[in-house]
Parts: structure tokens; C-alpha cells; sequence
């Protein structure tokens, strides 16, 4: 007869999973060439434009290529301003020697930081040359982002995931013709921002602190380059194709914005500091961030294209002439008020400009304003701005150049008499090598007087283009593609039938993971999907696909397998009595070789019951493993493991039944990689603690939500729920002896010390330290679907130190 002892029973072992951000492990990562090495494996992933982040605090061992303490730098958590770590033959900077890391290996960068590497050019650049090749960014975080996360600022503190591409509404972009124009094409621009921007200096001296690689190292260059890339982002291309360079323009204004969070601007200074207004436009438009979009606001001076344009007022044909300098500077009269005008750095010094059309550097200033405004009227963006100035004097500019203002369709009212358009200037030519380019200007003049996208209609359906679907027994995995974001509505139709199911999902996203429950198996299903963009435009797909055939269910064991105190008699059965049930006793695989079972099985000593259920039509189950252990558990303290299905980066939910024998013991039940031979193993606990009470690991010691007292042989019922990639676990404790209400008595615990990393459990570790003689076992779980156990080990116990 079975006689079991009741020290701690589990039982009813239920698991249940939810996947979290897709994350893996290495010890080595690899970024425009640059890589870094590890102490140990840590998970990792990639954001949305490819950069890496880590879970830490993480050790770095070696970052290849190395640095001479000259070329080749590293630092973290880089700081706005002119000090650095990067290459010291870098001019009009500050070279920190102490914040160069890659000199100070190992070195440990702890989580919620930012690593930025370098790789130096190894001949001496020109004198406004840039000394850096390339930047790679790492990002050290607390916990794994959600899959599509954009990185966080690579300047500030705030390293929280506060956008993700599924975030990217694609529809505050204008969807307009560029054809005829000889425009850049977009998969040339694809990667244009795969390499940072260095932003931390917003002086002059900015240019020396660019990577050869990556950005250019002029304002007004900078101004062309993402010119160009918003005004491609506001054309027809389809979603898909935007994709790219829309995610690198987005992240260089996610960039931008922690910058302006910490108190940053882009001051005027001739052509230095413009063309960072585009792509934070882009970024505060399409993730239709609050905060961003008052930040656009003119009146927060924060960008250099803002603090330039103004309207002339009397105050300004008063002010005083700077002409120290020699640079000519005409002042202005009354026929000049409201007059939409450029100074070089009019919000910082009104003296320093002029009514002359050769003011310098008003040809960069002037000629860059064209491709922002047009974008911004296209994206219904004007009103947001709110810088009248601006968009005035980008057409008065413009109008100047092309020689349009003495035509009456063209006319602003400031006609010079220049029918070249170069205005009161000294010069014959100004502006030569200064004009705003082809692309922009046919851009400019094709759309100036087009509907903001606010009144514009897009009538372009959405293309789905492509659905995979896996197919199993009464249920289908579909995966849907779509050219531009989109809700999608399928209905599912059995078609022997007609019977139909409809699923809705309202998320505007360009991927969908959808699944359907509940169907028949071996039966034809026809499937009908439309794809709707939030402008109501509809793309419609249909296919089909049929269900497999059932899987044929393993043998039930009566009882259950567990630990016994002696023999035990054990039956098999199958679902259907026809089936044949096949075993074996002594650790090989079972086949329809092996002996074929009849009658139960006397069980004398332990053992593993190998079996298979062999179906009239020839199907075969998988192979079952159902282990029996004969004999009592002293109190002799090693450990008892019991294998489960293993769980890896994600959330995982574990329940299972303790019984207490007496009260106080001092038991421990927890979660580890492994079998467990110390406590140390185990990386979320629940205790029975040796006071009487029931309390969790915490890090580096024992705690509790609330003080939860036990009672010897009443049965409790514990739900462990841990989160894999956060490294936290929540535990809930019912007592089911008293029905009494379900409490929390562990919220968000941290794993144990030695164990703060672990992303994966296969394991159920317990071990009880005898107080009066205890003993563990009849031990029970029933083998999760499609996971297979294998043998608790270590059964003995004895008396040992409190954990």
C-alpha cells in the first residue's frame, strides 16, 4: 500500500508563459566594427535602428580595436559640452584621459548607462577635418526593452523605453510625388544615420568631435543631409521602403529631444548649428509625442533656423552697426518694417545684422529654410511651429535666388530691382557655392501652395504582403505583413461547412501575430483579410490552409509519479481503450518491440515507466517518462531536484501546492538552472521560515510584503510568477485547508545576489533543515503539455545551517 509522508507536498505543478522582448545571450558584440567582450554571457538584443543594448551591470573584459590611450577612446554616460574621451590629437576640445574606459579594462559599466566607442583615423585629419572614424553605442539597461524600442538618449539620465516603432505613425508624413526632381533615392539614404551624430558640443568646435563615417562635421552639410531625408520621408515611397531611413531619422531626434531635456540648444552661429530641426520634426511628428511637439514651438528659440528669421521692426533699424569685424552690414530703414529677414545670430546680437543680400553666411542660413518649411506646411506642421518669420523668409529667399519676385505670381512685395535676385549686394555672384540644392528647390516650388496633410487625402491602400501560417490540430499561427501600418480584420471560414470566425485587431502596425483557437482538426479553412490604414484606404488578401491531425495523448499513470515510501502498484491508460499502451523498465525506448501492457505494474523499487500509445490507424505517441521512487526520505538535508520544462527570456507562472508537518521548520522550495546544491543555486525562494512564518528571497536576504504566519499540516498553495528578463519574481499564497483569501507576500523580489542574471529555470530545488525530525516526501506534478520530466535526484536530507 502507498503510505506517503507529509513533511512538504507539491503538487498540481501548473506553468503557463508570456513572451516578453526577444533577447539572447553572448559574451562578444560587434558594431561598425568595433566590438566588446565580456566577462561572462549576458543577454542582449538590438532597438529599432540595429543599436545593441545589455542587460547589467555588465564587466567588459576588452573593446577591439584597442586603445593607446591616444586614438581609439571610450566612455560612458558622455556629457553635453567640449570634454571628451575619444582621440586626443582632437583641436579645440577637452581630452579626459581618466574617462577613456577602453584604458581601464576590465571595467564594469553598471545598468541604466550609455557606452560610446570609437575608432580613430589613423592619418592626422586637416585641420577641419574629423580624427574620428566611426561611433558605436551600447546601452546598458536594468531589464530587456520591448521587441522594437527605440534607444534611449545616448546624453541625459533617463534611460526608460519611451517609444517603440510600432509607435510610428506613417501617416503624418505627406505622400507626394518627387518624380522629375533628381531626387537622392531612398535606399541610398537607407543607412545615412547608422552611425551617431555626435551632438554633445553645440559650439563651433563641434565639427572636430564627428566621425568620418558618420555625420557630417558642418551645419550646413548636416542641414542637406537631413533635408534631403525629410523630404524623401514626405514622398510616395511605400512604408517599406521609408522604413529605414525613417527609423535612423527618428532616433537621431529621440537624440535630439534628450539633449533639449537636459537643457540643451542649438544657438545660432552662421552655418554651424543648423539642420537638427528635421529630423526632431520627423521624430515629433510621427511618434505624435506631446512633449516633442511644444518643444517645436518657435518660441523655445532651441533651434538655430528659429533664432535667425525675424520680421523688422523699428527697434532693429535703431540698433547699432557692429563693423569691428569688416564683414559689410547694411542698416535698416522704414521701407524695411515687416520685412521677413535673416541675421546671423539676430536673437544673440541684433548688431550683427545687415539689409545686404551678402551678409555672410546668409546664403547657408537662407538656403537651407525652403525644405523645412515646404515639409512642414506638407505635414501640417505651420501652426505647431508657430514661426511666421521663418516660413516668410525661406519664400522671399528662395523667390530671390530663382529671380521670381518680379513675376506677379511670385511677388512678397520686396522687389530689390534684381532681376538675377541677388538683392543691395557688393558681389556679382554671393551665393555660388551656397545655393539651396536642385532636389529642395524643384521640391519647394512644386509644393509650396499644396494642402496640409491635416486637409490632404491619402487614398493609397494598404498592400499585404505576405501571410505565413502553422498550421496544428485545432488551432492556426498566422503572420501578417503589411506595406504601411494598419488594423487588420480576417474572418475564418470552415469551408465543409460555411461555419466562421472574425477576429479584429485594432492596432495600426505593419506586422500582425494572430492566433485562432478552437478549430477542427483535419479540416479546410478559408481565410479572408483586410488591411485598413487609419485614413480608412483598404487592401484585402484571402488563402487557406487545413488543420493536422490530432496528436494521439501519452499513457495516465495511477497513481501519479512521485516518491513513495514502498512498493506501489501502478495502472496505465489511454483516452480511447482501444489503443495498445507499450512500456519498458529499464530505460530503453519504448516501441511496439517492448512489452505490451495489461495489467498494472507492481512497482518494488525505483524506476522509471517508459511508455508509448500506439492508436488502430497507426499512430504513435511520444514517448512518456513517469518516475517512481520506493523508499522513505530521511532527514539526512542534501537537496531534492525535480527537472521541468525549461523557460528562457521570458515570464513564467508556477504553482504548486506545501504542506508543513510541523511549525516552525526551516524549509526552502525555489526555482533554479539546474539541479541545486546550494542555497546560492536557487534564484527565487520561498521560505518556511524557523519563526513561524512565510517569507521570499530578496536579493541578499529574506523578506516579505507581510508578515504570513503557517500552521503546521494545513496545505498552502503558492503561485510563483518570474519574469526572466527583469530578473524579478512575485509570489501568492493561498491556504487551502482554511479557504482563505489569496495574499502577496513577495512583489517584484529580486532574484537572489548570486543569481541577479539568470534568464532561464528548469529546475524545482527544496531542501528543509530538520527542527524536529521532518521528513520530505510524496512529492507530485503532472508533466506539462509537451515537456518532458526527468528524475528528482538527491533525496536525503539532514539536519544543516538555516539557509
Amino acid at each position: 500500500m502507498n503510505n506517503p509522508l507529509r513533511t512538504i507536498f507539491l503538487a498540481a505543478l501548473v506553468l503557463t508563459t508570456a513572451t516578453l522582448s526577444s533577447a539572447a545571450t553572448t559574451q562578444s558584440l560587434t558594431q561598425h566594427g568595433i566590438t566588446w567582450t565580456f566577462s561572462t554571457e549576458v543577454t542582449y538584443g538590438e532597438y529599432a535602428n540595429g543599436d545593441y543594448w545589455v542587460i547589467g551591470p555588465v564587466t567588459i573584459t576588452d573593446i577591439s580595436p584597442g586603445s593607446d590611450g591616444v586614438m581609439n577612446g571610450s566612455i560612458v554616460n558622455l556629457a553635453s559640452g567640449r570634454t571628451h574621451a575619444f582621440d586626443s590629437r582632437i583641436s579645440n576640445n577637452t581630452y579626459d584621459a581618466t574617462r577613456n574606459i577602453a584604458t581601464q579594462l576590465p571595467k564594469t559599466v553598471s545598468a541604466d548607462s550609455t557606452l560610446i566607442s570609437s575608432i580613430s583615423n589613423e592619418a592626422l585629419a586637416s585641420v577641419q577635418g574629423s580624427q574620428i572614424k566611426t561611433f558605436a553605442v551600447l546601452t546598458v539597461v536594468s531589464s530587456a526593452p520591448p521587441t522594437g524600442s527605440f534607444r534611449p538618449s545616448y546624453i541625459g539620465t533617463d534611460k526608460s523605453h519611451r517609444w517603440n516603432e510600432s509607435d510610428l505613425n506613417y501617416d503624418a508624413l505627406a505622400r507626394v510625388s518627387v518624380d522629375g526632381m533628381s531626387a537622392p533615392s531612398i535606399a541610398s539614404m537607407s543607412d545615412a544615420f547608422a552611425v551617431i551624430a555626435n551632438e554633445q558640443s553645440r559650439s563651433w568646435t563641434f565639427r572636430y568631435l564627428q566621425a568620418s563615417d558618420g555625420s557630417p562635421n558642418y551645419g550646413r552639410d548636416i542641414a542637406n543631409k537631413t533635408n534631403n531625408a525629410l523630404l524623401l520621408l514626405n514622398s510616395n515611397a511605400s512604408d517599406s521602403e521609408k522604413r529605414d531611413l525613417l527609423v535612423g531619422m527618428v532616433q537621431y531626434g529621440i537624440d535630439i529631444y534628450g539633449i533639449i531635456e537636459n537643457g540643451g540648444t542649438w544657438y545660432a552661429d552662421g552655418g554651424i548649428n543648423c539642420g537638427r530641426l528635421a529630423p526632431f520634426m520627423v521624430a515629433a511628428a510621427t511618434l505624435n509625442d506631446s512633449g516633442m511637439l511644444e518643444k517645436l514651438n518657435a518660441d523655445n528659440l532651441i533651434f538655430q533656423e528659429m533664432q535667425q528669421t525675424f520680421f523688422v521692426t523699428q527697434a532693429d533699424i535703431n540698433q547699432s552697426r557692429y563693423t569691428s569685424d569688416g564683414r559689410p552690414r547694411t542698416p535698416y530703414s522704414s521701407e524695411d518694417i515687416g520685412k521677413p529677414e535673416w541675421g546671423i545670430r539676430h536673437t544673440e546680437n541684433r548688431s550683427l545684422d545687415g539689409d545686404n543680400w551678402d551678409a555672410y553666411y546668409r546664403d547657408i542660413g537662407g538656403g537651407i529654410l525652403p525644405a523645412i518649411t515646404v515639409a512642414a506646411k506638407l505635414m501640417g506642421l505651420e501652426d505647431t511651429i508657430n514661426d511666421p518669420a521663418m516660413f516668410a523668409y525661406a519664400q522671399r529667399h528662395i523667390y530671390y535666388r530663382e529671380g521670381l519676385f518680379t513675376q506677379s505670381q511670385y511677388y512678397n512685395g520686396y522687389d530689390d530691382g534684381d532681376a538675377y535676385g541677388e538683392g543691395n549686394t557688393s558681389k556679382s555672384a554671393p551665393f555660388a557655392s551656397n545655393e539651396t540644392l536642385y532636389f529642395q528647390k524643384k521640391f519647394y516650388f512644386a509644393y509650396e501652395n499644396a494642402e496640409p496633410l491635416s486637409q490632404a487625402s491619402d487614398t493609397t491602400a494598404p498592400t499585404v504582403s505576405s501571410v505565413t501560417v502553422e498550421e496544428a490540430s485545432d488551432s492556426a499561427a498566422l503572420s501578417i505583413s503589411v506595406d504601411e501600418a494598419a488594423s487588420v480584420q480576417l474572418t475564418v471560414t470552415k469551408i465543409s461547412d460555411g461555419t466562421y470566425e472574425t477576429i479584429s485587431v485594432g492596432d495600426f502596425l505593419t506586422s500582425h501575430a494572430i492566433s485562432i483557437a478552437n478549430l477542427d482538426s483535419e479540416s479546410s479553412y478559408q481565410i479572408d483579410l483586410t488591411a485598413t490604414d487609419s485614413s480608412g484606404n483598404s487592401g484585402t488578401w484571402q488563402g487557406s490552409f487545413t488543420t493536422l491531425q490530432p496528436p494521439l495523448e501519452w499513457a495516465s499513470t495511477s497513481p501519479s509519479a512521485g516518491i513513495f515510501e514502498e512498493s506501489t502498484d501502478v495502472e496505465l491508460s489511454s483516452a480511447d481503450s482501444s489503443n495498445s499502451i507499450y512500456y519498458t523498465l529499464d530505460g530503453s525506448e519504448p516501441t511496439e518491440a517492448s512489452a505490451l501492457y495489461s495489467t498494472s505494474l507492481q512497482i518494488t523499487e525505483s524506476t522509471v515507466v517508459k511508455s508509448i500509445v500506439v492508436a488502430q490507424d497507426g499512430r504513435i505517441s511520444e514517448v512518456k517518462e513517469d518516475y517512481f521512487y520506493i523508499g522513505e526520505t530521511t532527514s539526512s538535508g542534501d537537496w531534492l531536484n525535480i527537472s521541468i520544462h525549461s523557460y528562457e527570456n521570458q515570464e513564467v507562472t508556477i504553482e504548486f501546492d506545501a504542506r508543513p508537518l510541523d511549525s516552525p521548520i526551516d524549509g526552502v522550495i525555489g526555482l533554479s538552472n539546474g539541479s541545486a546544491s546550494s542555497y546560492s543555486d536557487v534564484a527565487a525562494a520561498i521560505r518556511f521560515n524557523s519563526n513561524g512564518y512565510i517569507d521570499a528571497r530578496n536579493d541578499y536576504q529574506y523578506d516579505s510584503v507581510v508578515q504570513y504566519p503557517y500552521v503546521a499540516d494545513h496545505i498552502y498553495h503558492f503561485t510563483m510568477t518570474l519574469d526572466l528578463t527583469a530578473f524579478t519574481y512575485t509570489v501568492t499564497i493561498k491556504d487551502k485547508s482554511t479557504g482563505g483569501e489569496t495574499v502577496t507576500v513577495a512583489q517584484d523580489f529580486d532574484f537572489r545576489t548570486e543569481q541577479s542574471s539568470l534568464n532561464a529555470v528548469n529546475n524545482i530545488a527544496m531542501k528543509v533543515s530538520t527542527l524536529s525530525g521532518n521528513t520530505i516526501s510524496s512529492i507530485q506534478y503532472p508533466v506539462p503539455e509537451g515537456a518532458l520530466p526527468t528524475a528528482p535526484v538527491g533525496l536525503a536530507a539532514r539536519d544543516v545551517e538555516t539557509p
